[in-house]
């Protein structure tokens, strides 16, 4: 596994022409059996969630033009740094050959991982395999502000992992449940930007939604997808490198909404893609009519309560006076807390753009969902269920 860190770009913007030829040598360097991690480091605070989503895209879509079966992890300052966790990285990829890896190398080794080499991005590209290279590249790469110098990963490497309070009070992570769902077979670039979004936005919980067997009995080559098991490894063992820290729940969907329907309460958010946006109407009408039973039965409840508490009253009553009788107490109590209604909570949904870099993103907090078709389908969009 190869390790890369980038810089991010301005604020609100994405890659230039030249950056992007120093995304797509990293992509170069790597043979198609591998994997990379990309540190992305910078002014996150400046940046809006679009802006990051689109920065996202624009990475995933350059690796997957040059390089189609590579997985990219790409992890955020607010998870400890890969390179103090991630035992698989093997290579780092940097700029210059005069890198100084034994401190990075003894940080390792106090954490029981293996050491690391070094390898520059210059010596690993074949150029005669890359028709598609500017005259002037490396002029480019060695100018470039994107790839930072050398000693930013020992900087980097310097900050301490933060606690779970901070981590907290980051920006991005606006909720503390979020859920996700899909097929998820054979990842691209388009999961990868699904699943890395819902673990940006996510504080504590993720949950993820995987479609079963029953699910795709009808879907077309249904016979050719990955076992269930497969794709249930792949998708925890990936958002476990790019955010350890999340708790990551894995749940089999036998209907397409599953557990978001409201089978789950504490459910804040869902992500879902351009392509199932539609899901977020059946989600909520599924949500609407979960809601509708609960408010029956709740009054049915409360009905049958309401009797049981007259009953104590009158039992309680008929007892002679200075019989000691805590259990009224402790039952009427458990009754008021088993009577006291809690609706649930309004979701929101954050709409993904797949596989298309985008240089103009746009958001909105209020819109109702029956509105999802009429906004700009190029944008990361976070709407209310209301």
């Amino acid at each position: 596994m190869f390790f890369a860190q980038i810089t991010l770009p301005k604020p609100n913007s994405i890659f230039n022409v030249e950056e992007v030829v120093f995304l797509r040598n990293i992509a170069k360097c790597c043979d198609i059996s591998n994997e990379i991690v990309m540190y992305l480091d910078g002014p996150y605070f400046e940046h809006t969630l679009c802006s990051i989503s689109n920065i996202l895209n624009q990475i995933y879509s350059v690796f997957f033009e040059e390089n189609r079966y590579i997985e990219v992890f790409i992890c955020f300052c607010n998870e400890e740094h890969p390179l103090l966790r991630i035992s698989s990285i093997r290579t780092i990829l940097t700029q210059h050959s005069s890198f100084d890896l034994s401190e990075i190398n003894q940080r390792r080794k106090a954490r029981g991982l293996s050491n690391v080499s070094l390898k520059t991005i210059s010596e690993l590209i074949e150029h005669d395999s890359a028709p598609n290279f500017l005259e002037n590249e490396a002029q480019i790469m060695n100018s470039l502000s994107l790839a930072p110098c050398d000693d930013a990963i020992i900087k980097s490497l310097k900050k301490d992992k933060k606690t779970k309070s901070e981590q907290s009070e980051y920006p991005y992570r606006m909720f503390s449940y979020v859920a996700v769902g899909g097929t998820f077979d054979r990842l691209h670039p388009g999961h990868f930007l699904l699943l890395t979004i819902s673990a940006f936005v996510a504080r504590d919980h993720l949950h993820i939604g995987l479609s079963g067997p029953a699910l795709l009995q009808k879907k077309q080559n249904a016979s050719l997808l990955q076992p269930y098991s497969m794709r249930r490894e792949r998708i925890i063992r990936f958002v476990y490198q790019i955010a350890p820290s999340l708790h990551v729940e894995v749940s089999q969907l036998f209907d397409p909404v599953g557990p978001v329907g409201g089978e789950i309460e504490g459910i804040e958010c869902l992500v879902v893609s351009e392509e199932t946006k539609d899901a977020i109407q059946i989600v909520e009408q599924k949500r609407r009519e979960k809601e509708e039973i609960r408010k029956k039965r709740q009054l049915d409840l409360d009905k049958r309560m309401s009797w049981v508490k007259k009953m104590l009253e009158k039992e309680k009553l008929e007892k002679r006076e200075g019989d000691a009788d805590d259990s009224f107490d402790m039952i009427s109590s458990w009754l008021n807390e088993e009577s006291e209604y809690k609706p649930l909570l309004q979701m929101k949904y954050i709409i993904v753009p797949l596989c298309q870099a985008s240089s103009s993103l746009s958001s909105s907090s209020t819109p109702s969902s029956h509105a999802v078709e009429k906004l700009s389908s190029s944008a990361l969009r976070l709407l209310d269920s209301s």
